[in-house]
């Protein structure tokens, strides 16, 4: 009996390098009984017991590694040269142990445990080679991906920027807060969304957020502005996000997010500065875009936050009226 006791702490105490679960698949922190005490069976009468939990852990380290994402884990982007090399000099160094593994376990065991095969095993390594050491046509190949995607996204992003339909006409914003609900008016089951929401403290605005579904949810994740009262109102999905921007530009509330027009296809009257610098960058640099800016008082706004809109309608008026008088001045 105390040997068994004497066995069972043993495991205990080693739980975590006895475990055989995967554990970047799962969100909890438990065990898997049924192979922790497959293992812990078969270690239970050998008097080597740590020499065999230290191989346990390098081969079953190994493996989860390989049958798990290894964009996930094995991403390159903060490491230096030197580390680099290292890493991938230690990856060779262990693929090496697996393949010529010839300890007291069995290595089938644990490729069937994880759903291995030496297919997958090869792939891995040559993934892992393509990625740590690849050849001089591999680099070139990437290198020419890389430019085609970097060009795909431009484009895109070109398109974007002027995509959406023009609603000026539409955006009126003295419309929507004539509508808005006091939170003592709302019947929470009868709310049409997409809704605008401000929150007050103290009779001040603190933020402003666009609801979409769920309002209950919404309020309850905004608790922690320890806000004292809110308005609501229903306003049209195209519309929305044009609405929000007059909103925050009126009211400039204290929690504001920076990124306040974030996705550009959504919203026609403004940009914000980094938008405008990447739609110019091959005309003009924001230096001059803020003197034509200056010149022609286009509408921009500079958030508590740091962050410049521009009205891109203004903007672009001013650039057209900038050109056509360059145009007089060299005719």
């Amino acid at each position: 009996m105390d040997k068994i006791e004497e066995f069972i702490q043993f495991c205990l105490e080693n739980k975590e390098r006895l475990n055989t679960r995967i554990k970047y698949h799962y969100t909890d922190d438990g065990v898997n009984l049924i192979n922790f005490l497959e293992i812990a069976k078969v270690i239970y009468e050998e008097e080597n017991r740590e020499q065999l939990i230290l191989e346990l852990e390098k081969l079953k380290n190994i493996m989860m590694n390989i049958c798990i994402d290894d964009h996930f884990l094995y991403s390159s982007y903060h490491y230096n040269s030197e580390e680099r090399d290292e890493y991938y000099d230690n990856f060779l160094k262990n693929m090496e142990y697996l393949r010529n593994y010839n300890g007291f376990w069995n290595k089938e065991y644990f490729m069937e445990l994880y759903k291995l095969t030496e297919k997958d095993i090869d792939d891995f390594k040559e993934n892992m080679r393509k990625r740590y050491a690849p050849s001089f046509a591999e680099k070139a190949e990437k290198q020419n991906n890389k430019i085609l995607i970097e060009k795909e996204k431009d484009r895109k992003f070109m398109e974007d920027y002027r995509v959406k339909e023009n609603n000026l006409s539409e955006i009126n914003l003295k419309k929507y807060e004539n509508k808005e609900l006091n939170r003592v008016n709302i019947d929470i089951k009868k709310v049409h969304y997409p809704l605008v929401i401000k929150f007050f403290k103290n009779k001040e605005i603190i933020s402003i957020n666009k609801c979409v579904s769920n309002l209950a949810y919404s309020l309850k994740a905004k608790e922690h502005l320890e806000f004292d009262d809110f308005n609501i109102v229903h306003i049209e999905d195209y519309l929305i996000d044009d609405i929000i921007i007059e909103y925050k530009i009126k009211y400039d509330p204290e929690y504001n997010s920076s990124a306040i027009v974030q996705d550009i296809t959504k919203v026609f009257k403004y940009r914000n500065e980094s938008q405008v610098k990447r739609y110019y960058k091959d005309m003009y640099t924001m230096q001059a875009i803020n003197k034509v800016v200056n010149l022609y008082n286009v509408g921009t706004f500079t958030f508590q936050s740091g962050r410049k809109i521009y009205n891109r309608v203004e903007l672009e008026e001013a650039i057209e009226k900038h050109l056509k008088k360059d145009n007089k001045n060299i005719n």
